[in-house]
């Protein structure tokens, strides 16, 4: 069997034309956010290479990682630093730049600058200014991640770095554990096995996952395993190298459990709730439940319901399912009137 020798060398002719039309293209007084590789030095684009060749200036996260970058690819040009503590200050800089009739170029270290990187807040104060942004495409981990993953593509959520601690890491936890599509989180590899045990506490023994690390390196790597085992591996064995997690939707077993465990944690305050305030006044059934469901709105009819049971044990009332259904629109009236059924029989009982 003959096979075809592999093409050591590339198309010049066209990928100079292309390189030749990207340069043509330059506009003044236009930042342009350049997206660089991952960790693949091929992975970068010949429009790409024309832009930070041909700007005037490139605004770099890390002056000694960008020129380490521009000199595989021979590219020399005027950088300055633009990163998390100074970004900004450099705002004024970049701007007046920009009025001088200047070409910038906006970098982080790798991938995209601003998704989990700097250049946001330089990019609104553009936009704001009203200066042009023309975005040059390239690598990104969380979509190469997403790809490789074999988790559903076609809808998800991408978290970026999670907060370190206290209410709002606590929120985010909460996100993944109860999202509808895939999720994407970013991690240290120090921080990996922190992460995966608090989800764990969450219930999250059974839930897919993909760890994807070094991605477009020479030791890339994709572990597609549910939680617990992912875990168990990291444990045996810590991650190296930046770190993507994705995390499958939830599923309506998980969804039913988490309604579950919620309830029964409420149970007791809710149960307080109501007896307060069936004690303190002589309410109608459908003003009883108007005043739970302003005060406690997540919670469903068919709990307040079960809950009512030992306070209307004995008492002679008035089931008004038209009444209920103005309270719970989410609910048809043969649904409600079902349930006030239900209440009665288990009240004559």
């Amino acid at each position: 069997m003959n096979l075809e020798e592999p093409k050591l060398s590339l198309p010049i002719t066209a990928l100079n034309d292309i390189y030749a039309e990207s340069v043509a293209t330059l506009k003044n007084r236009t930042l342009y956010l350049v997206a660089v590789p991952i960790g693949n030095l091929a992975d970068i684009s010949v429009r790409a290479l024309a832009v930070l060749q041909n700007v005037d200036y490139i605004a770099c996260e890390d002056t000694r990682t960008t020129a380490l970058l521009l000199s595989h690819y021979q590219v020399n040009n005027s950088l300055f630093s633009l990163y998390a503590h100074n970004e900004k200050e450099r705002i004024a800089y970049l701007l007046d730049l920009l009025k001088e009739d200047k070409k910038v170029a906006l970098v982080s270290d790798a991938g995209y600058p601003s998704v989990s990187d700097p250049g946001a807040l330089v990019v609104k104060a553009v936009a704001e200014q009203g200066y042009a942004i023309e975005v040059v495409p390239g690598a990104n981990a969380a979509l190469v991640g997403l790809t490789g993953s074999a988790l559903d593509p076609t809808k998800f959520t991408f978290l970026g770095f999670l907060p370190r601690k206290g209410k709002e890491r606590q929120h985010y936890l909460n996100l993944i554990a109860t999202s509808e599509v895939t999720t994407i989180v970013y991690e240290s590899p120090l921080r990996v096995e922190a992460l995966l045990e608090e989800l764990m506490e969450l219930g999250l023994a059974k839930r897919q996952v993909c760890l994807a690390r070094e991605l477009s390196k020479r030791y890339e790597t994709y572990l597609r395993l549910p939680l617990a085992n992912l875990l168990a591996n990291v444990q045996t064995k810590a991650p190296k190298g930046e770190c993507v997690l994705l995390f499958a939707a939830t599923t309506n077993l998980e969804q039913s459990k988490q309604k579950e465990t919620e309830n029964s944690l409420n149970l007791a305050s809710l149960e307080a709730k109501l007896a307060t305030l069936w004690q303190a006044k002589e309410l109608s059934l459908a003003e009883c439940l108007s005043r739970l469901q302003t005060l406690e709105p997540a919670v469903s009819l068919e709990v307040w319901l079960s809950l009512l049971i030992n306070h209307l044990s004995g008492v002679k009332t008035k089931l008004n399912a038209q009444k209920v259904a103005a309270v719970f629109p989410n609910y048809s009236k043969h649904d409600i009137y079902q349930l006030l059924l239900t209440l009665q029989s288990v009240l004559e009982e």
